[in-house]
Parts: structure tokens; C-alpha cells; sequence
């Protein structure tokens, strides 16, 4: 998941823009560490990484992500993905997709003007459901079965 980082900024990338991108990396983090505290109270072990994104508006930064082991089963490997995909997105304040393995269903997490995160399933239907450890941990069950 990790890629090497360049650290690049457009030409006419603004203060204003740069402080937005540091509360979104914030946020981010803030969720990756959600995951994995979740995560391990369910026994699923997590690996921290960072990814890096680019963005037109927001230059190439790096932002974390996550690896979820879940239990194999009958599986050789049974995983999900935290992958940030970037702050600026249509109807949304910043995305995150969670991804299974070997499955590769995937949920977005979109953020919202409050901070919080939105659930919506590829078909662009919401998951009416809060953004808590019991969701998290049902939605890591379904993205990997």
C-alpha cells in the first residue's frame, strides 16, 4: 500500500487550501485510528501504512491507511482495505473507501460538513446506518464474505 512520496503542491495551491488538506489528513487519521482500535477489539490485528494522494486542487500529499487481517477461515487471506481517496469529491467533504479482500466489495466513507462520515454502497445508495464499532465491524464481516 505504501508508495514513495513526493510531497508535490500546485502553483497556486493557497494558504487557506493547505490548512484544509492538514484538517483533512487529521480526519483521516482520526478514522484510521477508529478502525484499528475496533478493529482490535474484535481481535483483528492492523497494519498502519500511508498512501499518497494527488489531487489537482491539493497537490500530492501522503494520508494513512490501513490493512484489517480478519479471521482466514476456509480463505487464504480475508482483509479490509481503509484506502483515502481524496478530499475533493462531488457532494462530499473528503472520501474513504473500505475495501474487502478477496472480495473487492467496497463501501465509500464520505465525509459531511460536520466532520462526521456518510456510508454509501457502490450502487450510490446510503447506507442509513451511524458510523460506529457496530457497523464497522458488520460491514468488515459482509465486505470479506
Amino acid at each position: 500500500m505504501t508508495k514513495a512520496f513526493n510531497g508535490s503542491v500546485p502553483a497556486l495551491i493557497t494558504p487557506q487550501m493547505l490548512a484544509r488538506r492538514d484538517e483533512w489528513v487529521k480526519r483521516v487519521t482520526a478514522l484510521v485510528e477508529q478502525v484499528r482500535q475496533w478493529s482490535q477489539q474484535a481481535g483483528w490485528s492492523v497494519i498502519v501504512e500511508h498512501e499518497e494522494v494527488e489531487e489537482k486542487l491539493f497537490g500530492s500529499y501522503e494520508a494513512p491507511a490501513a490493512r484489517v487481517q480478519l479471521p482466514k477461515g476456509d480463505l487464504p487471506e480475508r482483509a479490509v482495505l481503509v484506502i483515502p481517496i481524496g478530499l475533493q469529491i462531488a457532494d462530499g467533504n473528503g472520501r474513504v473507501d473500505l475495501e474487502g479482500y478477496p472480495t473487492l466489495s467496497r463501501v465509500r466513507l464520505v465525509g459531511d460538513e460536520r466532520g462526521g462520515w456518510n456510508i454509501w454502497t457502490d450502487s450510490n445508495i446510503p447506507l442509513r446506518q451511524p458510523w460506529n464499532a457496530n457497523t464497522f465491524h458488520q460491514l468488515a464481516q459482509d465486505l470479506v464474505a
